[in-house]
């Protein structure tokens, strides 16, 4: 063989190299995207429990001062904290005058829970807020459902909020004057939802 018929097999064999090669890689893609998109909500939920994220939801005690706040806003910014009372970890955002932390004020008290909910399958949801004061919900950071002023206990349900599977920011804001209560409730596509929390 002279030297032009073998630096075409060199070429030849160059090229079905770089053939193959391409095919692996974009094989590769394709089956990274395939697996990333294919996971389903309790595969990303089982993720998340590892190291960084953990069940429940963030909430933090304070106490308020009537008289430098308008309680009467549907603002939650002018329903100013006074002093922090403590913080724990909750199962839910749901607060009441006998689970409330020994550290709370039994009046004049406000709380914020912050945290991601697990949405476990794309559709959409209704928010609930049930509270005796005034109270506000976001999602990803958007409100999505206010329950404000000084009230007796009552409930305000959001508009249909699509959201897709997985987890999703979530915070509360709740304060009181007399006795506490505020618990938030959800419902997909017309059903009860129970709401997993982490932070």
């Amino acid at each position: 063989m002279d030297d032009r018929g073998i630096s075409d097999a060199f070429f030849t064999v160059m090229s079905i190299g770089i053939v193959v090669l391409a095919g692996i890689l974009i094989a590769s893609t394709v089956l990274a995207f395939a697996s990333s998109h294919g996971k389903t909500a309790a595969d990303q939920l089982k993720e998340l429990q590892e190291p960084g994220l953990k069940k429940g939801v963030s909430a933090f005690y304070y106490t308020i001062d009537p008289a430098t706040s308008d309680l009467a806003s549907a603002d939650p910014n002018k329903i100013l904290p006074d002093s922090y009372a403590t913080r724990r970890t909750e199962n839910a955002i749901s607060a009441d005058a006998s689970t409330l932390p020994e550290e709370a004020p039994d009046q004049n008290g406000m709380i914020i829970w912050t945290g991601y909910v697990a949405i476990p399958a794309e559709g959409t949801y209704t928010f609930t807020l049930d509270s005796a004061g005034g109270s506000w919900l976001w999602i990803d950071g958007r409100q999505i459902v206010a329950n404000p002023g000084n009230h007796p206990r009552a409930s305000v349900s959001s508009l249909p909020v699509q959201l897709s599977a997985g987890l999703h920011r979530i915070k509360a804001r709740y304060y009181y004057t007399s006795e506490a209560f505020c618990k938030v409730t959800c419902s997909h596509e017309g059903h009860a939802q129970e709401l997993r929390h982490y932070h």
